[in-house]
Order: C-alpha cells, then structure tokens, then sequence
C-alpha cells in the first residue's frame, strides 16, 4: 500500500513539473505573439505616417511652389499620328495592327499620313497640314493648347527633310509640355502596350503664366 502511495505521490510530481513546463512555453509563445502583433502593427502604423506625411509634403510644396503646375492626360487620349515619307507604310501597318487600341481614343495627324491611314485601316484620323506646308506646326500649336497628349512620329534618320526645322521645334514643345512621343516602332509599342493608356495620368510643367508675369515685371 505504502509503495502504490509514493509511486502516485512520484507520478503526480512528474504531471505537475510537465503541466509547469507547458504552461511555462505558452506563456513564452503568447508573449512572442503579442510581440509580433504590436511590431507589426508598428510598422503598419509607420508606413500609413510616412504616406500621409509624403503626401502633405507634396501638397506644401505644391503651395510653395508656383513655377509648376499639373496637368492631366485623360483615359482617352488625343494622338497625334506622323511619318516621314519613307516610312509612312510602316506607320499604316502599326496602326492597323493596334486598331483596336487607337479606335479608342481620338486620332490626327499631318494632311497625307492621316489621309492615308485612314483610307488603308478605316480608323478616324482628322488631318492637318501636311508637314512641310506646316503641318508638324500646327501639331505642335495644339500641344500648347493642350489639345495633343500623345504623338507616334515615325521620323526618317537618313534622308534629309526640307522641313527639318519645324520637326525640331515640334519635338522640342513637345519635351517642353512633357509629352510622351515615339519616334520609332519599338517605342511606339512600348508606349501603347503601357497600363497607363487606359488610365488617367498627371504630370507637372512648368507654369508658363507664372513665367511671363515674372519676366514682363522685370524687363
């Protein structure tokens, strides 16, 4: 009898010892969890600070700032089409293979390339000038008035065009507007095949009003 007693007496010291180690390692597993959840919770909390903190450092330095101001390309956009004459064909065969993107935005482009575009793939394209007869300029008018957000110019590197200055200064306001422009087919297909060609997209420029009040205060 005294033997079963102390084998009991033996057993119940080995349960409680093993129930004091459990306990002892879920205490430990709660605390490290708890641990976890505050860090994470930090480092949530830290990021939401930094965003918000990002974003009223820009809306300040938008206030402070008045040489700039931002400008939106609508989800629809104006494209501008154009092709130096010897690559004019490689023009059509771009815009009939992306037709389906390009029939959802609004398309012009310099007199004979429109024309033929649109005689060649059936897309819309309002034509102006052709460009030595100042077409390229009228383009770039139009970005002044903000009324061109895209331009796909497949220009021709190895001949000579008797319109070559009014290229340059059309590629030069469309740099000064920052305008996205392709100037051959694999950045045209990069461009088009963008996610941001079915979304809206601001940008900054320079705030040209703000420019001319400073300098005619001053001349």
């Amino acid at each position: 009898m005294g033997l079963r007693v102390s084998t009991c007496i033996y057993e119940l010291g080995i349960y409680s010892e093993i129930l004091k180690i459990l306990h002892k390692k879920r205490l430990t597993f709660l605390y490290k969890c708890d641990n976890l959840q505050v860090h994470s919770k930090s480092k949530i909390d830290g990021a939401k600070e930094d965003c918000t903190d990002a974003q009223e450092l820009r809306k300040e330095n938008r206030k402070m700032n008045k040489d700039f101001i931002t400008l939106t390309i609508g989800r629809q956009k104006n494209i501008a089409l154009i092709a130096h004459d010897q690559k004019k064909q490689e023009l059509i065969s771009w815009c009939y293979e992306n037709s389906d993107i390009l029939k959802k935005h609004f398309l012009c482009g310099t007199g004979t390339t429109a024309k033929m575009i649109t005689d060649k793939t059936g897309l819309p394209v309002k034509g102006y000038s052709s460009g030595p007869l100042g077409g390229d300029l009228q383009i770039g008018a139009k970005i002044v008035e903000g009324r061109i957000d895209f331009i796909v110019f497949f220009s021709d590197p190895l001949t000579a065009q008797p319109h070559d200055p009014d290229v340059k200064a059309l590629l030069r306001v469309a740099e000064v507007y920052d305008i996205p422009i392709a100037n051959n087919k694999a950045t045209a297909d990069f461009m088009i095949t963008s996610a941001l060609m079915d979304q809206e997209y601001n940008h900054d420029v320079v705030n040209f009003r703000q420019k001319i009040e400073e300098r005619a205060a001053t001349l």
